[in-house]
């Protein structure tokens, strides 16, 4: 690996992804997360372009103990290259019903509120952990498009339940791992924001942290 001078950031020669969504829940039969993450799947061959590959993936059940007893094991798919030339990438999906445009989320809070819990997650931490993605950077390069139509905007609330849940629990997993680096993405209804650009979206996404962290 190498070190950017010019943006600080150290260069890997790899970069492999790991995806996850959730079920449906709330009268939603099939979330669109889910439906997403599988179509990423079945045409992983048009992302895995180059220096990325797209490893894996995981639907997690709507639930805080579903959550506690299936991450670890996903976590452990992820095999830190001794060299430092592999970059690894986790990307959980969820659902914004209320948004017309995907927010990637830049802070995951120390509280959850479900149907049995209002509490802080860990009692040990402090307030929230934050995403070491350049998200700021990325969203401002995938708003340039022709039609000038912003396609994605920066969120800095991944609400109090699941979605916080699971990436609390991720990036306080991977604080300090340099080589590993996770970020949440809510994606609206196909109905304000089809599957197709859903697609579209990943794919420059995957590009722009192409560009940002690898040789």
């Amino acid at each position: 690996m190498e070190q950017n001078k010019e943006k600080g950031k150290v260069k890997y020669n790899k970069l492999k992804v790991f995806l996850t969504g959730y079920l449906g829940f709330m009268g939603i039969k099939q979330n669109p997360t889910e439906i997403l993450v599988k179509e990423i799947i079945s045409k992983k061959d048009l992302f895995n372009k180059d220096n990325i590959e797209i490893i894996n993936h995981k639907i997690f059940e709507v639930s805080t103990d579903y959550v506690d007893n299936n991450i670890h094991s996903f976590y452990k798919e992820i095999e830190h290259d001794k060299e430092g030339d592999i970059l690894f990438l986790i990307i959980h999906f969820g659902l914004s019903p209320c948004s017309s445009i995907p927010k990637i989320e830049t802070t995951a809070f120390n509280y959850i509120k479900d149907e049995t819990k209002s509490r802080p997650i860990c009692d040990n931490d402090g307030k929230c952990f934050l995403s070491k993605l350049d998200t700021e950077c990325i969203v401002n390069n995938l708003n340039k498009t022709e039609n000038k139509k912003r396609q994605c905007k920066v969120s800095k609330d991944a609400g109090k339940y699941l979605c916080n849940y699971i990436y609390y629990k991720s990036l306080k997993y991977y604080e300090k791992i340099s080589n590993v680096l996770v970020t949440f993405i809510h994606i609206p209804l196909f109905e304000k924001y089809s599957l197709e650009q859903n697609l579209e979206l990943f794919k420059r996404f995957l590009e722009n942290v192409k560009t940002l962290y690898l040789k």
